[in-house]
C-alpha cells in the first residue's frame, strides 16, 4: 500500500489574514490543489480522504476532480485541537465544526460517516495544548493508520490523505513509533506539499516528504 500525505492549500490564516473560525482557501490555495491533484494523476490512487475543515474540503475538492474521486471525509485527520476555541465578548467558545449540510454545500459529492452530524463533529474540549490534548491526537492518527491497513493493506493500491501541518506530522510520529509532536510540527509539509509513506507486510518507509516539485516556486507557501 502506498500514502500519499497531502497538506491543505494556502488558507486566508495562513496567508496571515484575520483568523476566522473556518478558514477558507484562498486563490493561491485553490491553484496548489489543482496543482497537486496533477502530480497524483496516474500513480493510481484508489481512494481519497481528507478532513472535515473547509480548507481541507476544498483542497480535496480540486484534486477529487482531477482524479475523479468521490473524497471520503475522516473527522480523524482533523488539525491537532480540533476547532480552536475562539472568544466572543470575552467568552471562550468552543466550535462543533461544519455541519453535514456545510460540508456537502462545499463538497457534494463527499462520502460522510456517521460521526458528522447535523450539530457538527467536534464534540471534545481541551484546555490549551495539554497531555489530554497530545494522547487524543495519537490515537486519532493511530486509529486512521489502522482504518488504512483494515481497508487497502491486502491491496497493492495507492490511497491519498488531504490533511494538516501539524496533525500531519503526528500522522507520522504514530506510525514511526517517535514522541507526539508538542508546540511544533516534527515533519513539516508545505501548503499541498506531498509526501509518500510504503507499507509492506515487512517494512514500513517514508519514500519522500514534502515534495513541492509540482509547484512553481512562486507559489510554495
Amino acid at each position: 500500500m502506498r500514502v500519499y500525505l497531502i497538506r491543505h492549500g494556502q488558507s486566508t490564516e495562513n496567508r496571515g489574514d484575520e483568523p476566522v473560525v473556518y478558514p477558507p482557501l484562498t486563490a493561491l490555495g485553490k491553484e496548489q490543489a489543482r496543482r497537486a491533484g496533477a502530480a497524483l494523476t496516474g500513480v493510481g490512487v484508489a481512494r481519497l480522504y481528507c478532513s472535515p475543515m473547509r480548507r481541507n474540503l476544498q483542497t480535496a475538492k480540486e484534486i477529487a476532480a482531477t482524479l475523479n474521486l468521490d473524497p471520503h471525509v475522516l473527522p480523524e485527520l482533523c488539525e491537532y485541537g480540533g476547532i480552536w476555541a475562539r472568544s466572543e465578548n470575552g467568552v471562550t467558545v468552543q466550535r462543533r465544526g461544519l455541519t453535514r449540510s456545510q460540508i456537502l454545500d462545499i463538497l457534494p459529492n463527499a462520502v460522510l460517516p456517521d460521526s458528522i452530524t447535523d450539530e457538527g463533529w467536534w464534540f471534545h474540549s481541551f484546555p490549551g495544548d495539554t497531555d489530554d490534548l497530545a494522547d487524543f491526537s495519537r490515537r486519532n492518527a493511530e486509529s486512521v493508520w489502522q482504518r488504512l491497513r483494515r481497508d487497502h493493506g491486502d491491496a497493492n493500491e495507492s490511497v491519498a490523505l488531504v490533511g494538516h501541518g501539524r496533525s500531519g506530522s503526528v500522522l507520522l510520529s504514530a506510525l514511526f513509533g517517535l514522541p507526539t509532536d508538542r508546540g511544533y510540527a516534527r515533519f513539516g509539509e508545505s501548503n499541498c506539499g506531498v509526501s509518500l509513506v510504503e507499507m509492506t507486510d515487512t517494512q514500513t518507509r517514508l519514500v519522500f516528504l514534502n515534495r513541492t516539485d509540482h509547484l512553481p516556486a512562486e507559489i510554495i507557501t
